[in-house]
Formats: C-alpha cells, structure tokens, sequence
C-alpha cells in the first residue's frame, strides 16, 4: 500500500501516526497530555531498525484515517484557541473553517462527531468524548425528564450536529459499539417509527432514486428495532384506547348520538390504513389539532379522553426503553459508569 503525506504536518512535529496508509506528523508532547493512552504508547522504546518517517519515529494505529485526522483537528484547534501557536508554529494552517471541537454551539458533521466519542473513547481523551456524546443528547434526550421536555416541541430542538440521511441509523450503531446506552431509547423509538423499508434497508439519500440508500442498521439493532416496534404497536393501542366508545363511559356526554359517531370516525382515522404511530410523538393539544374528528366531540366527552390519553401515555414513555431491551430510565448509563 503506497504511504501518502496528509495535511497534518508540523514540521516540528516529533512524532508520525499512521493509519490506514495516511501519515500524519505531530507533537508527541501535545498528544501525551491529552491521551493517557498516547503518553504510555510514547514510553515504549522504538527499536534500533525501525524507519524514521522525517527524523521521526512512527505509530501505527488500527483506525480509519479519517477518524485519526478528525480527532487531530479537534485536540489541536482546542489548544489553538487558547494560545493560537505551538512551539512558536503558527496553526492558523490547520483550521481553515475545518474546527469543530472549538465552538461547542456550532453544529458540526455527524461523522466528526462520531470520530471524537470512538477515538475519545479509546485514546482515553475524556473532554473529546464528552463533547461527541454531549452534541447527540442535544438532540436525543436520555432521560425520562429530558424526554418530556423534547415532546414539546421535538422540531424545535436545538442540534448541534449537522442533519443527514439516516444519522440515526448511525447514532444507533456508533452508540452500540461505544456503550452509550442513554440515547438509545429514544433512538431506536424514532426507528421503529419510520416507515419499514427505511427500518429494513435505511433511508433514501435521493428521494427522486429508489435505489439510493444510507447506512443501515446492524443486524442486532435491526432485530432489536422490529422486535420493539411490535411492542409500540401494542403501546399505540393502549394509549389510544381512549377513542374507543368514549360517550359511553362518561355519563355528562352532551350529545350521545354525535360523539358516538366522531368516535368512530377516530377510531378508523388512527388506525387506517396504517396506526399513525407518530402521534405517539405529540401532546394532547397537538393531538388535537391534528385530529379533526377529536375536536368534534363534546367538550365533556374531550376532557375524559384528554385523562385518559395522558395518563397512558405517561406509562407508555415510561416503558419505552424495556420495549429495546434496555434497562429503566433512571438505570441507562455510558461507558459502563
């Protein structure tokens, strides 16, 4: 495989990483204090008739290059921000609207995002690994209180990370590989709710071509996602249990014969042809704005309903993560911690 020279290259650099063929020249000091890993990698003796690479000895990492060159930019942009040079070398070169780790407000592509948890992760590089796991909780809550708050207003969330085609599907598998249990619940939720060939074979990229699709789930978050998808269906039917005949259990029904039929109406609305399992999504007045026929009934009626959904679909989020094969809310940990 032919070496290539990448765009990381201090020429005070004191040590060479390599990965995947790429070469990246940097300074062994700078690293060792961010990494214990790196600082107890850099104790090694090199041996007598190993290469130099620039007067310089080299690393090999088992990473992908991107992952190794994203993780770089983030540690020496970080510490560029505080003092903008290295060893009087000026790292101006190395932002070139490409820093990411630098502005915590900036939302930044997923695939950094995922390079600073798995390399934070095993470089032991804690505040690149908080900050990646801190941007997707910006967007999927994990817990129970955080969850209730997003429900206000799920597109009104603030994100952190840039949008793209199947970026769950991505979160889904980066989470599972890095043990990060507390946005799976919502994550996986959020699968099962997408349309099943998207579940199956991941989302479109170009809507105009059938044949483009993104990342797909692995195979045990796919099992996983079908098989709590089936559990949200039964969870749909319970929370939305209210539709059913309500007239007849709330004797100060004004209009019997009217609500009778606008429960119907309902009924089929919010199981035909399909259960509209994205109102599991939406709180009550939400709910009724999108339900013409919810609106119809008589007020007295629509108060035993509103009880009656909100009471179930408090025990339905509470559930949620056992319908994955996670533990409750409160037990959801990273990291093994």
């Amino acid at each position: 495989m032919p070496i290539e020279q990448s765009d990381i290259w201090f020429s005070d650099g004191s040590i060479v990483l390599e990965a995947e063929g790429t070469q990246f020249k940097v300074h062994q000091s700078l690293l060792a204090r961010h990494s214990q890993v790196f600082a107890g990698m850099f104790t090694i003796p090199t041996p007598e008739d190993q290469p130099l690479v620039d007067r310089c000895p080299v690393v090999l990492l088992h990473d992908s290059k991107e992952d190794v060159r994203h993780m770089l930019l983030a540690v020496y942009d970080r510490w560029a921000d505080r003092t903008m040079n290295f060893n009087g070398v000026c790292l101006t070169e190395l932002r070139m609207g490409r820093s990411y780790a630098a502005d915590i407000t900036k939302p930044i592509p997923y695939v950094v995002v995922r390079a600073m948890i798995r390399m934070g992760r095993k470089y032991e590089i804690e505040h690149l690994r908080d900050e990646g796991v801190g941007r997707i909780k910006r967007k999927l809550p994990g817990t129970r209180e955080e969850t209730a708050k997003w429900l206000l207003d799920p597109t009104g969330t603030l994100t952190f990370v840039l949008e793209r085609p199947a970026m769950l599907n991505m979160i889904i598998n980066c989470a599972r590989e890095c043990d990060i249990q507390t946005v799976l619940p919502m994550a996986y939720l959020l699968c099962a709710l997408s349309p099943m060939n998207d579940l199956l074979y991941g989302p479109q990229t170009h809507p105009e071509d059938p044949g483009s699709r993104s990342e797909r789930l692995s195979e045990d978050a796919l099992r996983i996602c079908i098989a709590g998808r089936e559990k949200v269906i039964t969870g749909y039917g319970e929370v939305f249990q209210f539709a059913d005949s309500p007239w007849a259990r709330n004797p100060d029904c004004k209009n019997p014969t009217a609500c009778r039929e606008w429960a119907l109406l309902l009924s089929n609305s919010l199981w035909r042809p399909r259960p509209q399992l994205s109102y599991l999504l939406l709180d009550w007045n939400r709910l009724v704005k999108k339900e013409r026929y919810l609106a119809l009934l008589c007020p007295s009626c629509l108060s035993v309903c509103k009880r009656e959904y909100e009471q179930k679909r408090d025990t339905f989020w509470e559930e949620v993560p056992g319908y994955f094969g996670l533990p409750g809310w409160e037990d959801l940990k990273d990291f093994g911690g």
